[in-house]
């Protein structure tokens, strides 16, 4: 789009002035508006009217309000494509949404197939699990039967170290008993000895007697 000032070649201060013609304002208040000298605004206005091809202040101001108007409504189609392009680029992104939509459900979808896999797996899991439990229930059940029969079979060595501890003391008695035996055989041997010393004495005496006699 191009400026008024590349349109008409007019400079920055005859654009000013021109602008304030537009509104209506006099020379002496164009002058002390913008601070320059009256004299200055009318070779301003000449060179306005000459690049302009104009006569009058109403003919350049008539040109100015057409190229303001031109610009608006260029802008305002301009404003419109833009808007228009916006749409589109909305209607594009939710084009690419629906598309992205359609992808988390189809994800979804596979995560819930998934879910669904889990929870079939958690499910042998959890029958596999109470397998166990029942199997460990019954291994304890059997610890529990051999632990009472270990009851049982302790409950019998202890009645068998009883025994034992029963023989232990018979047999000791038996010990003393026989030691008492020996003793006594002992004795018997002693007398039985003494006993043959005192026939063979009396068998010495008879026999010193009978020689005597003869």
């Amino acid at each position: 789009m191009q400026s008024i000032v590349e349109k008409f070649n007019l400079s920055k201060q005859e654009i000013i002035v021109l602008t304030f013609l537009s509104r209506g304002l006099s020379v002496k208040m164009i002058a002390k508006t913008i601070g320059i000298s009256p004299t200055t605004v009318n070779d301003h206005m000449k060179s306005i009217y000459l690049k302009l091809d104009v006569k009058s202040r109403g003919e350049a101001q008539f040109i100015m309000n057409n190229y303001h108007q031109m610009i608006a409504k260029d802008e305002f189609i301009s404003e419109g494509a833009k808007k228009a392009g916006l749409v589109a680029e909305l209607a594009l992104a939710n084009l690419d949404k629906a598309d992205r939509a359609a992808e988390l459900v189809i994800a979804n979808s596979d995560k819930a197939d998934r879910a669904a896999e889990l929870v079939i797996a958690n499910l042998d899991k959890a029958d596999r699990a109470a397998e166990l439990v029942i199997a460990n229930s019954d291994k304890a059940n059997r610890a529990a039967e051999l632990v009472i029969a270990n009851s049982d079979k302790a409950n019998r060595a202890a009645e068998l170290v009883i025994a034992n501890s029963d023989k232990a003391d018979r047999a000791a008695e038996l010990v003393i008993a026989n030691s008492d035996k020996a003793d006594r055989a002992a004795e018997l041997v002693i007398a039985n000895s003494e006993k043959k010393l005192r026939v063979t004495e009396l068998e010495t005496i008879q026999k010193i007697l009978k020689e005597k006699e003869n």
